[in-house]
């Protein structure tokens, strides 16, 4: 399986500012056969609506444009294992109390393995590279709940402790100065 981070990373907590506005990406990527793609992101918002469509297009003259799809929550907390697709697919999908999701495309199908590893099979009409066209649009929601993730969470723990931190030194500067003006030795 082949790892790529394509979705944007944001942390509205992280950035000082809160965007729950719908922000839509596409990509074009080619998935292997005996192999998969999948992508993630993180998103700093939990509860983000999740729609997408892709299309699958086959290269070299075949037909077969199928791939296997599944999305689910990073936190193994939901999933949906929509198996092969033929042409193209229409999703939605809501992160729930997640902060990020995952989609992966496999393309393992038609491949003959043996003692030597697995590889294409040139009798499969499956087994051949599958063009993705990728369209997503997300639309984070506008309200507080959404913020209480795990990382904005520690972030904000941080920055109250980083806050508090710099307070005590302000205070025990300004009390050794009030000390020395009292006691000129």
């Amino acid at each position: 399986m082949t790892w790529c981070t394509l979705l944007p990373w944001t942390n509205p907590v992280a950035n000082g500012v809160l965007n729950p506005g719908p922000k839509s990406w596409g990509t074009t990527f080619v998935v292997v056969p005996t192999d998969g793609i999948a992508l993630r992101g993180v998103l700093g918002l939990a509860n983000t609506q999740v729609n997408g469509s892709f299309t699958v297009r086959s290269c070299c003259g075949y037909s077969t444009n199928d791939i296997k799809f599944t999305i689910f929550n990073v936190d193994f907390s939901d999933s949906r294992d929509y198996g092969a697709i033929v042409d193209g697919l229409s999703f939605s999908w809501n992160t729930g109390n997640s902060e990020k999701y995952e989609m992966h495309f496999d393309n393992g199908w038609g491949q003959i393995c043996d003692g030597n590893g697995c590889y294409p099979d040139p009798l499969s009409p499956s087994s051949h590279n599958k063009t993705i066209v990728l369209n997503v649009r997300e639309v984070a929601p506008a309200n507080f709940s959404s913020l209480l993730t795990k990382s904005n969470i520690i972030l904000g723990v941080a920055a109250a402790l980083g806050v508090g931190l710099a307070l005590s030194g302000v205070v025990i500067l300004r009390e050794r100065r009030i000390r020395e003006r009292q006691d000129p030795a």
